[in-house]
């Protein structure tokens, strides 16, 4: 997930997850009622739904769609360029899944639901909504498919550990019910494996509110390609720098690795290196967990290339540790190379302190 997240895509991202694990739950109730005959019906999964039914089912079903939708068009906003091609992906597959289950449900609310409420049946069998026997049932499943396939490829763009691990864990999960929600028409029992979605779909899109809601704010950059002013450039580069010194402040270990370039390194005052998103995370870890520690720094220069791409920021920088009134103190100064990404942000290169 990327380190500087406009207030909108957070906005849009935290509410559509909160819609669509609300109308989840309500559809995962309506159904358990369903199946329990509370709504009318013979009760179970092969029962074909009352008029009051279909409404109780598909309204939130409905509005599910479209705000599955803006959920994963927020998470490929928030993906790194070096991921976009699986939240693109996924975003692909859950616009399919949002046009098949929206016209099959605006289709049933609309013109059969009304219809068999006035016992008008003539000319509307074949939009009757049978379960594991009609052609809108098949649409719905494979609307669901797309849906798993959606899931299963947003998973893909997240590669961080604590929160992130947590929704990469949902999706993937939701994503693996494909061939059960797939293959229902054929063999009925899987009905009830695909019906851990209950649990797979509202987990991810829960995680997904609190990963946005967490998403730090972003920090204004220019659109790929450079910037003609060194001046912006600098002042981008500093913004970066102040936004990375804040999330040492609070020690977080992801914030602290988001920051750094794919091909990033920290190259300790010995000269050893470490290199790569899972060893700088081990890294930080370490460093955090010493007692009382306190990392700060304040960037004092920034120079950028011609190319506007690169850029290189020095300043002091400060290390406590130890428990109150036995603080011991070092100090030293740091030199970042930035690279600018292909999405306008600004990642560390080279992190030598």
């Amino acid at each position: 997930m990327v380190t500087e997240v406009p207030a909108s895509t957070r906005a849009v991202g935290f509410w559509s997850a909160v819609l669509a694990t609300v109308f989840s739950i309500a559809y995962d109730v309506a159904q358990v009622a369903e199946w329990l005959g509370w709504l009318g019906s013979r009760g179970g999964p092969e029962s074909s739904s009352t008029p009051f039914g279909l409404v109780v089912l598909l309204t939130p079903s409905l509005f599910l769609g479209a705000s599955f939708l803006a959920l994963v068009v927020s998470v490929h906003e928030v993906t790194p360029p070096d991921r976009r091609v699986w939240s693109r992906a996924a975003a692909a597959f859950a616009t399919v899944y949002a046009v098949l289950i929206s016209l099959n449900y605006f289709v049933q609310l609309t013109w059969v639901a009304p219809r068999l409420a006035r016992g008008q049946t003539q000319g509307i069998e074949s939009f009757l909504f049978v379960p594991f026997d009609s052609f809108l049932y098949s649409v719905d499943i494979l609307g669901y498919s797309f849906m798993s396939l959606a899931t299963l490829f947003a998973a893909r763009a997240f590669t961080g550990g604590g929160l992130e691990r947590v929704v990469r864990a949902f999706l993937t999960a939701n994503g693996l019910l494909l061939p059960f929600i797939a293959l229902q028409m054929y063999a009925h029992w899987l009905i009830w494996i695909a019906a851990l979605w209950a649990v797979t779909f509202p987990g991810s899109t829960w995680s997904l509110a609190v990963l946005f809601r967490r998403a730090g704010s972003g920090v204004r950059v220019a659109a790929p390609g450079g910037d003609p002013d060194p001046g912006r450039t600098v002042a981008e580069v500093k913004a970066a720098d102040a936004a990375w010194a804040g999330a040492a402040a609070t020690k977080s270990v992801e914030r602290m690795v988001d920051f750094y370039d794919p091909g990033g390194v920290f190259i300790g005052q010995d000269g050893k290196v470490v290199a790569g998103r899972e060893a700088l995370r081990a890294a930080w870890v370490a460093f955090f967990a010493t007692p009382g520690i306190e990392l700060t720094w304040q960037v004092r220069e920034v120079s950028a290339s011609k190319s506007r791409d690169m850029a290189v920021s020095y300043g002091p920088w400060q290390i406590e540790q130890g428990p109150p009134g036995q603080k011991t103190r070092r100090t030293g100064t740091y030199v970042f190379v930035w690279r600018r990404q292909a999405d306008g942000t600004w990642k560390v290169l080279v992190d030598k302190p």
